[in-house]
């Protein structure tokens, strides 16, 4: 027999959500994320800059770029010369949503990440992360104002 105090805490946590504001607006959200993810598989950079507010913030790893020119500058260059992450081994980016919740122009939320890279020998391994996301509606479309990313796992370093 479950006591006053536990059933309330059961009826509370059925109540939690990681998803919250327009269902529409979330579903711009989610195939922001999808199209961010389709950008790094296909390298199509003009997709991938058209996933940034004009303002936006991005910190992959230890640095931090900002604005969107900064931004996807550095993208050219690490898809130009790197073998790393979003460089020529990736092969496959997917990632979903933790939580969105939106208020207005604006919103918040996670994502989780699996990337797929083949290194010179052709051995595979995996990335597992997290961005944190700032959202932001910009010209009547839903933008990344900040990606933070952090790693999770990878299956072996690079």
């Amino acid at each position: 027999m479950v006591d006053a105090h536990e059933s309330e805490s059961v009826h509370s946590w059925k109540r939690e959500r990681n998803f919250e504001g327009p269902v529409e607006d979330r579903l711009a959200i989610r195939e922001l994320m999808d199209s961010y993810a389709d950008s790094i598989t296909r390298r199509n950079v003009h997709l991938w800059a058209s996933c940034w507010s004009q303002e936006g913030r991005w910190a992959p790893y230890e640095k931090t770029y900002l604005g969107l020119h900064e931004i996807v500058s550095h993208l050219v260059h690490i898809m130009k010369h790197s073998k790393g992450i979003k460089g020529s081994n990736t092969r496959l980016f997917l990632q979903f949503p933790g939580s969105i919740k939106v208020s207005g122009d604006s919103g918040a939320g996670w994502a989780y990440t699996s990337e797929l890279l083949v290194d010179d020998n052709n051995m595979t391994y995996h990335l597992n992360g997290m961005y944190s996301d700032q959202y932001v509606r910009e010209d009547g479309r839903w933008v990344f104002a900040e990606r933070v990313f952090r790693k999770l796992h990878i299956d072996r370093p690079y």
